[in-house]
């Protein structure tokens, strides 16, 4: 048997494309599931919405790390691709998110306005491909719609969401709430 030059060189370059291809690749992978993801948590949150939140996140491989307000969060994000970050957060700190995260890098997957009353919620769930079904999930949750909401964002920021294909829709009937929070996942 004997190979020509041409045939040995064309299964060397094939080769080494494919594993300079799949190297970096596994790496990123690597890479990513190392990476922990950043929480942005307001002082009001409600004090279910966390463990849902970990809970999702530790079922994907994923680590939680909580530090810093929204400038801090955001910076941090910013600083390497691949970074993914979980809010729950007043109007204001929202507001604040919206506005330094505007780097046409960073990718939102779910956004969100959640106001509570003491028998009441109401949700507005903006319609984004990532989160499809998000509101339908939340307007079938009885009363305790934080863990609900904290498991949805955490298998949103993983990758593992499996919600249904609705858009986005006010969900509940109580609209302006004792308790008002803004929720997102964004990923650079």
């Amino acid at each position: 048997m004997t190979l020509s030059r041409r045939m040995l060189l064309q299964v060397a370059v094939a080769g080494g494309a494919a594993a300079a291809v799949a190297t970096p690749l596994s790496s990123a992978r690597a890479a990513l599931a190392a990476e922990p993801v950043r929480l942005l948590i307001g002082g009001q949150t409600p004090p279910s919405f966390v463990p849902g939140l970990r809970a999702a996140l530790a079922s994907a491989g994923l680590l939680a790390d909580q530090r810093g307000g929204a400038m801090d969060a955001v910076a941090w994000l910013q600083a390497r691709p691949g970074r993914r970050l979980i809010g729950l957060v007043d109007s204001a700190d929202a507001v604040l998110v919206r506005e330094l995260a505007r780097d046409g890098r960073l990718r939102w997957l779910a956004s969100g306005h959640h106001s509570q009353r003491s028998d009441d919620h109401f949700h507005a769930v903006d319609s984004l491909p990532a989160s499809r079904g998000l509101a339908d999930v939340l307007a079938e949750a009885n009363g305790d719609w934080a863990p609900v909401l904290g498991r949805a964002l955490g298998q949103i920021a993983a990758g593992r969401w499996q919600g249904a294909e609705a858009p986005g829709r006010p969900t509940g009937s109580g609209q302006g709430g004792v308790l008002s929070f803004a929720s997102f996942v964004i990923v650079s």
